[in-house]
This record gives C-alpha cells, sequence and structure tokens, in this order.
C-alpha cells in the first residue's frame, strides 16, 4: 500500500518510513519500496528505519541500494539497520557504498548498522574508500557498535 502511494507522489521532496520492529517486513517489501523510491526524482531527504525488522537480508538491503543510485537529487540520507537478527553483510555495506558514490550532492549521511554481527572491519574499509568520495559532505555518522573492530 505505501509502496503504491509512493509511485504517485513524484514530486516528493522528503520522506520518512519508521519501520522499526515491523515483523512482517521482509526482503520482498523492502525490494517493492526500492522500486518505488527510484521514482522519486525530487527525493532530497531520506529516513528510513528498519531496525529489529528481523526478516530482512542481504537481499532486501542490496536492491535498496541499487534502487537508491537512482536518486541524484538525495541530500540527506538516514538509513537505520540492526541489530542481531537480520543477517546484513558486508556485501549489503558494499552496496550501500556503490550507491553513495553517485550521491554528488549528498550533504548529510547517517547510517546505522548496531550489532549487525556479519559486518566486518574488511565491510567496513570498503565503506570508508567509497564515503572518500563524497566532497561535499558536511555531515556524517557512522554507528556500528558491535559490529567491528578499529
Amino acid at each position: 500500500m505505501i509502496c503504491q502511494t509512493l509511485k504517485n507522489l513524484t514530486c516528493l521532496q522528503s520522506l520518512s518510513l519508521d519501520l522499526y520492529s515491523c515483523e512482517n517486513i521482509t526482503d520482498g517489501g523492502l525490494i517493492n519500496l526500492g522500486e518505488s523510491l527510484k521514482r522519486l526524482k525530487s527525493l532530497q531527504y531520506l529516513n528510513l528505519d528498519i531496525k529489529m525488522c528481523s526478516k530482512i537480508t542481504d537481499k532486501g538491503i542490496i536492491c535498496l541500494g541499487e534502487n537508491l543510485k537512482q536518486l541524484n537529487s538525495l541530500q540527506s540520507l538516514i538509513l537505520l539497520f540492526g541489530p542481531y537478527e537480520q543477517e546484513v553483510t558486508d556485501k549489503s555495506l558494499n552496496m550501500i557504498g556503490q550507491s553513495l558514490q553517485r550521491f554528488s550532492s549528498l550533504k548529510s549521511l547517517s547510517l546505522n548498522f548496531v550489532c549487525c554481527k556479519y559486518i566486518t572491519d574488511k565491510g567496513m574499509k570498503n565503506l570508508g574508500e567509497r564515503l572518500k568520495r563524497l566532497n561535499g559532505l558536511k555531515f556524517l555518522t557512522l554507528n556500528f557498535e558491535r559490529s567491528i573492530t578499529l
């Protein structure tokens, strides 16, 4: 239902979706959301909270990341994942990093992968390499509590 509505809001500039602890959200739902988001060419602000959605895995996040690449106007991005239940790995982190490279207008970024036990130092290093390319970034928040070592 939400995805159908979003497809019609092509002039939308700001979107905040709090799906915290929605146990029925699956990879399929995240894939549908990504398909809807890529049509929002005017979107400048995106806040997506899918913490504690235990049925989401790399498959859904990777598809979301692929679709985020289409959002060329994005200036602020907040993505909240975790904790333990989600099978989120470095593959998800890598796709998010690839998507970020396309956001030349991105000014603010917040990534939260708290307690995602399959995120490793290698994944964090790859993300760091991609973040270096975001020359216009002014605000950065990274939270990988209990996910990596420094």
